[in-house]
């Protein structure tokens, strides 16, 4: 062991008292972690995963500065006191933050949950087109519901170009949202005659989507059966998503045009 001149054992010995400090402090935030009741509510099946890394983190950065602040007290260490004092101090306020970090997440409440696992949102619209029979004579009904029922083959549909009618699905509780998908027409082949209902009707162009916080979005179709999707980066927390129509494409490619406009499916996760 090198000499030490009795200056240098004095700031060993002033670091070592304000270690010690430090160690007392840390201790004591630690159990209050391990026993403050936190554990059963981060393990919590339905808690956010979010929340367990949090206290977890605390944990782990806790132990390591009591475990480098016991080496200092206990003297197990000689050489290096302030750097280890350092260390003591960087684990003391990493351990702080995600204490305070764990006790923010449980008092904010879990991150709103996402479309899919909320009960499926009320539906409104601004008009719907009147009952029609098929080519086989089965009456259809195109209520604004029918565009979130999963189901290509009904739709909602408005009657002439639809421009300025809107759909609005409310949930009952605001969900995050990521991407809102569309169909822009009636998908759907009459069994009996065989006629494309999405070239015999108007064909959605243009949309703008709207958010509960006035967020407005506009997605651009094309004239094609796939769901088309809006990206939103980052999602939007909302209760609201209202599409509303601004262009469509006229029918085409039928002999026999039906003058309404028509939304198969709408899909929001």
């Amino acid at each position: 062991m090198e000499d030490r001149t009795p200056k240098d054992q004095e700031a060993i010995d002033k670091v070592q008292k304000e270690s010690a400090v430090v160690f007392k402090i840390t201790v004591a935030v630690l159990g209050f972690v391990l026993g403050g009741g936190l554990l059963g509510l981060v393990t919590d099946p339905t808690a956010d995963r979010r929340l367990f890394i949090l206290y977890f983190g605390a944990v782990l950065v806790g132990a390591i500065g009591a475990f480098v602040g016991a080496l200092v007290n206990w003297r197990a260490v000689l050489t290096r006191v302030r750097l280890l004092y350092y260390s003591q101090l960087i684990a003391l306020v990493g351990l702080v933050g995600c204490l305070l970090g764990t006790v923010a997440f449980l008092f904010a409440g879990p991150p709103p949950p996402t479309p899919s696992a909320v009960e499926d949102p009320t539906v409104e619209a601004s008009a719907e087109a009147p009952p029609h029979q098929d080519d086989a004579g089965n009456w259809f009904y195109y209520e604004p519901k029918n565009a979130i029922d999963g189901d290509d083959a009904t739709a909602w549909r408005v009657p002439k170009d639809g421009e300025g009618d809107w759909i609005e699905l409310e949930y009952a509780a605001p969900v995050k949202v990521s991407e809102v998908g569309v169909i822009p027409g009636h998908d759907k082949v009459d069994l009996e005659s065989g006629t494309d209902r999405f070239y015999q009707l108007y064909v959605v162009r243009r949309a703008t989507i709207e958010f509960s916080d006035g967020t407005v979005k506009e997605r651009r179709f094309d004239r094609d059966k796939d769901m088309q999707w809006l990206q939103l980066n980052p999602p939007e927390v909302t209760r609201k998503v209202r599409i509303e129509i601004k262009d469509t494409y006229p029918p085409g490619g039928n002999p026999y045009p039906v003058y309404e406009t028509a939304i198969s499916e709408i899909e929001v996760r």
